[in-house]
């Protein structure tokens, strides 16, 4: 992972490259996207979405 200033350089030139000429519906889209992609790397919530199947001790029963 790159350092503390390298990563807050990036992010700088990704805003004033990209971010600062979207419209303003776009930068919202673009913000929505960030912050998904933030999401989808948080364990946490990566776990709680996994399914929970019920497990018990009833046998199955064909008929």
């Amino acid at each position: 992972m790159l350092d503390y200033k390298e990563e807050k350089q990036d992010v700088e030139s990704f805003i004033t490259s990209v971010v600062k000429k979207l419209s303003a519906p776009n930068k919202q889209r673009a913000a929505d996207i960030l912050v998904g992609l933030q999401l989808a790397e948080t364990p946490a919530i990566a776990d709680h979405k996994k399914a929970n199947y019920p497990h018990g001790s009833v046998p199955a029963q064909c008929g």
